[in-house]
Protein backbone atom coordinates (compact mmCIF):
# COMPACT_ATOMS: atom_id res chain seq x y z
CA UNK A 1 0.00 0.00 0.00
CA UNK A 2 1.13 3.49 -1.38
CA UNK A 3 0.73 7.06 -0.35
CA UNK A 4 -0.79 8.84 -3.02
CA UNK A 5 1.15 10.80 -5.15
CA UNK A 6 2.40 14.39 -3.67
CA UNK A 7 0.38 17.10 -5.77
CA UNK A 8 0.67 20.52 -5.45
CA UNK A 9 -2.18 21.42 -7.17
CA UNK A 10 -2.23 24.18 -10.31
CA UNK A 11 -0.14 27.01 -11.07
CA UNK A 12 -0.79 29.72 -8.29
CA UNK A 13 -1.76 33.20 -9.73
CA UNK A 14 -1.89 36.08 -7.13
CA UNK A 15 -3.50 39.01 -8.35
CA UNK A 16 -3.17 41.73 -5.17
CA UNK A 17 -0.97 41.46 -2.13
CA UNK A 18 2.27 39.72 -0.65
CA UNK A 19 0.23 37.88 2.23
CA UNK A 20 2.02 34.32 2.55
CA UNK A 21 0.80 31.41 0.41
CA UNK A 22 0.79 27.95 2.28
CA UNK A 23 2.16 24.81 0.34
CA UNK A 24 1.45 21.60 2.07
CA UNK A 25 1.89 18.09 1.15
CA UNK A 26 0.18 16.62 4.63
CA UNK A 27 1.13 14.16 6.60
CA UNK A 28 2.01 11.02 4.80
CA UNK A 29 5.41 11.92 4.14
CA UNK A 30 8.70 11.54 5.34
CA UNK A 31 12.04 12.57 4.30
CA UNK A 32 10.79 15.83 2.91
CA UNK A 33 12.75 18.43 0.80
CA UNK A 34 11.58 21.30 -0.58
CA UNK A 35 13.33 23.90 -3.36
CA UNK A 36 13.49 26.27 -0.48
CA UNK A 37 15.54 23.81 1.88
CA UNK A 38 12.98 23.13 3.89
CA UNK A 39 12.38 19.58 5.26
CA UNK A 40 8.86 19.93 7.07
CA UNK A 41 5.70 19.30 5.28
CA UNK A 42 4.20 22.60 4.65
CA UNK A 43 5.80 25.75 3.72
CA UNK A 44 4.85 29.50 3.46
CA UNK A 45 6.04 31.45 0.58
CA UNK A 46 5.49 35.35 -0.44
CA UNK A 47 8.46 35.69 -3.95
CA UNK A 48 7.57 34.75 -7.31
CA UNK A 49 8.95 31.55 -8.36
CA UNK A 50 9.01 28.08 -9.17
CA UNK A 51 8.68 25.69 -5.95
CA UNK A 52 9.45 21.93 -6.04
CA UNK A 53 9.22 18.95 -3.15
CA UNK A 54 10.39 15.39 -3.00
CA UNK A 55 9.56 12.53 -0.21
CA UNK A 56 9.13 9.30 0.49
CA UNK A 57 5.50 7.98 1.13
CA UNK A 58 4.97 4.36 2.64
CA UNK A 59 7.91 3.48 0.71
CA UNK A 60 7.74 5.42 -2.70
CA UNK A 61 9.19 8.36 -4.09
CA UNK A 62 7.30 11.05 -5.12
CA UNK A 63 7.60 14.55 -6.23
CA UNK A 64 5.53 17.78 -7.81
CA UNK A 65 6.20 21.17 -8.83
CA UNK A 66 4.11 24.59 -8.50
CA UNK A 67 5.07 27.73 -9.96
CA UNK A 68 3.93 31.32 -8.04
CA UNK A 69 3.07 34.60 -9.00
CA UNK A 70 2.77 37.24 -7.17
CA UNK A 71 1.94 41.00 -8.26
CA UNK A 72 4.74 41.90 -10.98
CA UNK A 73 7.23 44.25 -9.89
CA UNK A 74 8.79 46.78 -11.92
CA UNK A 75 12.04 46.81 -10.12
CA UNK A 76 15.21 46.04 -12.10
CA UNK A 77 18.80 46.55 -11.52
CA UNK A 78 19.76 49.21 -14.33
CA UNK A 79 23.10 51.33 -15.07
CA UNK A 80 22.29 55.33 -16.18
CA UNK A 81 24.59 57.82 -17.24
CA UNK A 82 26.47 60.31 -14.81
CA UNK A 83 24.23 63.09 -14.61
CA UNK A 84 21.16 60.91 -15.62
CA UNK A 85 18.38 59.74 -13.50
CA UNK A 86 17.10 56.42 -12.84
CA UNK A 87 13.04 56.42 -12.62
CA UNK A 88 11.01 53.54 -10.36
CA UNK A 89 6.97 53.36 -10.59
CA UNK A 90 7.40 49.21 -8.96
CA UNK A 91 3.54 49.02 -9.11
CA UNK A 92 1.63 51.89 -10.71
CA UNK A 93 -1.68 52.58 -10.15
CA UNK A 94 -2.19 49.98 -7.17
CA UNK A 95 -3.35 50.74 -3.70
CA UNK A 96 0.00 49.88 -1.69
CA UNK A 97 1.77 51.56 1.01
CA UNK A 98 5.71 51.95 -0.11
CA UNK A 99 8.45 53.00 2.19
CA UNK A 100 12.07 52.73 0.40
CA UNK A 101 15.30 52.94 1.89
CA UNK A 102 16.00 56.57 1.56
CA UNK A 103 13.04 56.98 3.66
CA UNK A 104 10.61 58.30 1.36
CA UNK A 105 7.23 56.70 1.00
CA UNK A 106 6.16 57.99 -2.11
CA UNK A 107 4.87 55.12 -4.77
CA UNK A 108 7.34 56.35 -7.28
CA UNK A 109 11.37 57.56 -6.54
CA UNK A 110 14.42 58.89 -8.56
CA UNK A 111 18.12 57.82 -8.00
CA UNK A 112 21.18 60.19 -9.61
CA UNK A 113 24.09 58.19 -7.34
CA UNK A 114 25.28 54.37 -7.89
CA UNK A 115 23.93 52.16 -4.54
CA UNK A 116 22.10 49.54 -3.59
CA UNK A 117 18.86 49.43 -2.65
CA UNK A 118 15.20 48.32 -1.52
CA UNK A 119 11.53 49.04 -0.89
CA UNK A 120 9.21 47.42 1.13
CA UNK A 121 5.70 46.85 -0.30
CA UNK A 122 3.05 46.37 1.81
CA UNK A 123 -0.67 45.54 0.70
CA UNK A 124 -3.92 46.52 2.80
CA UNK A 125 -3.98 43.00 4.73
CA UNK A 126 -0.80 44.40 5.99
CA UNK A 127 1.49 41.69 4.48
CA UNK A 128 5.07 43.47 3.32
CA UNK A 129 7.59 42.38 1.07
CA UNK A 130 11.02 43.64 0.68
CA UNK A 131 12.55 44.34 -2.86
CA UNK A 132 16.13 44.96 -3.89
CA UNK A 133 17.79 46.79 -6.96
CA UNK A 134 20.59 47.74 -7.37
CA UNK A 135 21.61 51.30 -9.71
CA UNK A 136 25.23 51.35 -11.22
CA UNK A 137 26.37 54.69 -12.88
CA UNK A 138 28.39 55.12 -16.35
CA UNK A 139 31.26 57.99 -15.13
CA UNK A 140 31.89 58.13 -18.92
CA UNK A 141 30.27 61.37 -19.31
CA UNK A 142 32.63 62.76 -16.92
CA UNK A 143 36.00 60.79 -17.60
CA UNK A 144 35.78 61.59 -21.55
CA UNK A 145 38.37 64.72 -21.11
CA UNK A 146 40.86 65.90 -24.16
CA UNK A 147 42.82 67.18 -21.03
CA UNK A 148 43.99 71.03 -20.21
CA UNK A 149 44.65 73.78 -23.19
CA UNK A 150 48.04 72.50 -24.62
CA UNK A 151 50.07 74.34 -27.74
CA UNK A 152 50.55 71.82 -30.18
CA UNK A 153 52.04 72.36 -33.96
CA UNK A 154 50.02 72.89 -36.87
CA UNK A 155 49.28 69.60 -38.02
CA UNK A 156 49.75 67.97 -35.06
CA UNK A 157 46.92 64.99 -33.97
CA UNK A 158 43.67 66.13 -31.33
CA UNK A 159 42.23 63.27 -29.13
CA UNK A 160 41.09 62.21 -26.13
CA UNK A 161 43.35 62.04 -23.30
CA UNK A 162 41.17 59.74 -20.98
CA UNK A 163 37.89 57.59 -22.06
CA UNK A 164 39.23 56.31 -25.48
CA UNK A 165 38.92 52.76 -24.84
CA UNK A 166 35.27 53.55 -24.01
CA UNK A 167 34.33 55.88 -27.24
CA UNK A 168 32.47 54.24 -30.04
CA UNK A 169 31.11 57.66 -31.70
CA UNK A 170 32.96 61.02 -32.17
CA UNK A 171 31.46 64.78 -33.39
CA UNK A 172 34.63 67.35 -33.31
CA UNK A 173 33.78 71.15 -34.18
CA UNK A 174 35.01 70.83 -37.76
CA UNK A 175 31.93 68.37 -38.40
CA UNK A 176 34.30 65.47 -38.75
CA UNK A 177 33.67 61.97 -36.92
CA UNK A 178 36.84 60.71 -36.71
CA UNK A 179 38.64 59.87 -33.57
CA UNK A 180 41.40 62.38 -33.84
CA UNK A 181 40.93 65.45 -35.78
CA UNK A 182 44.45 67.32 -37.35
CA UNK A 183 44.73 70.47 -35.88
CA UNK A 184 45.59 73.29 -38.43
CA UNK A 185 45.21 76.92 -36.65
CA UNK A 186 45.08 77.89 -33.22
CA UNK A 187 41.46 78.48 -31.03
CA UNK A 188 39.16 76.52 -29.55
CA UNK A 189 38.06 72.86 -30.16
CA UNK A 190 35.44 70.80 -28.91
CA UNK A 191 35.00 67.31 -29.00
CA UNK A 192 31.35 65.30 -28.24
CA UNK A 193 31.37 61.57 -28.44
CA UNK A 194 29.49 59.10 -26.56
CA UNK A 195 29.87 55.26 -25.56
CA UNK A 196 28.20 51.82 -26.44
CA UNK A 197 25.45 52.89 -23.64
CA UNK A 198 25.14 55.90 -25.48
CA UNK A 199 26.33 58.07 -22.30
CA UNK A 200 27.52 61.11 -23.53
CA UNK A 201 30.69 63.73 -23.13
CA UNK A 202 31.67 67.04 -24.12
CA UNK A 203 34.51 68.42 -23.29
CA UNK A 204 37.04 71.33 -25.21
CA UNK A 205 40.27 72.80 -25.52
CA UNK A 206 41.99 75.83 -26.81
CA UNK A 207 45.28 75.36 -28.57
CA UNK A 208 48.27 77.49 -29.47
CA UNK A 209 50.42 77.18 -32.24
CA UNK A 210 53.37 76.70 -31.71
CA UNK A 211 54.94 76.10 -34.77
CA UNK A 212 54.32 73.36 -38.06
CA UNK A 213 55.06 69.95 -37.58
CA UNK A 214 58.36 68.74 -39.45
CA UNK A 215 57.69 67.02 -42.78
CA UNK A 216 59.50 64.17 -43.26
CA UNK A 217 61.13 63.51 -46.74
CA UNK A 218 63.35 60.31 -47.99
CA UNK A 219 65.68 60.58 -50.71
CA UNK A 220 66.76 57.90 -53.05
CA UNK A 221 69.48 56.78 -53.39
CA UNK A 222 71.45 57.19 -55.78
Amino acid sequence: KYAPPISLGDDIYVDYGFCPITLDIGNAYSNILWSTGDTISSIQINQTGTYWVEAIGLGRHSSDTVYVEFPPIYLADTVICYGDTAFYDPLPGQAYSFVWSDGTTQSKNFFTEAGNYWIEITDTALCPSVFNFKVDVDSFPIVASLGTDTALCAGDELMLLSGVDEAIAYQWSDGTNLSSMTVKQAGEYSLTVSNHRNCVAKDSIIVSIKGSRPKVEFLADT
